[in-house]
């Protein structure tokens, strides 16, 4: 249940929000050496990876979740689980903090869909109107 009412959140919100100022400059500064290399492995156009951030759009698909992975394991916010690293993310993006991290957590048995999930969850937490 709790897996169907997060997917209908994510879907209802993802037209009307975005992230707060300073989160996307931030996100290029930590992430934006990973990102070209994460997009080639996972077979993602890399324009199609600035959508995510940018205007939180990111396609509920294989290749989109193990890019945000791969992303997420280069900056080391993952444990080998696929579970965020509380408080590596919270002390390395001041944007999140340990309510909203902790309150992310998607239990799926596919490790990158668990991120995916997870990292939506955490973004439209944090996103306004």
């Amino acid at each position: 249940m709790k897996q169907i009412l997060i997917a209908c959140l994510l879907l209802s919100t993802a037209t009307s929000q975005k992230l707060p100022d300073g989160f996307l400059q931030m996100w290029r500064g930590l992430a934006g050496r990973f990102q070209p290399g994460c997009a080639e492995q996972n077979g993602v156009e890399l324009e199609e990876t600035r959508k995510i951030i940018e205007r939180l759009e990111a396609p509920d698909e294989g290749p989109i979740h193990c890019y945000i992975t791969c992303v997420l394991d280069n900056l080391n916010f993952l444990t080998p689980e696929g579970d965020f690293d509380t408080s590596v993310v919270v002390d390395r993006v001041h944007f999140f903090s340990s309510e909203v991290v902790d309150g992310c957590v998607y239990d799926d048995e596919d490790r990158c869909r668990r991120v995916y999930m997870s990292t939506m969850c955490a973004l439209y937490a944090i996103a306004e109107e």
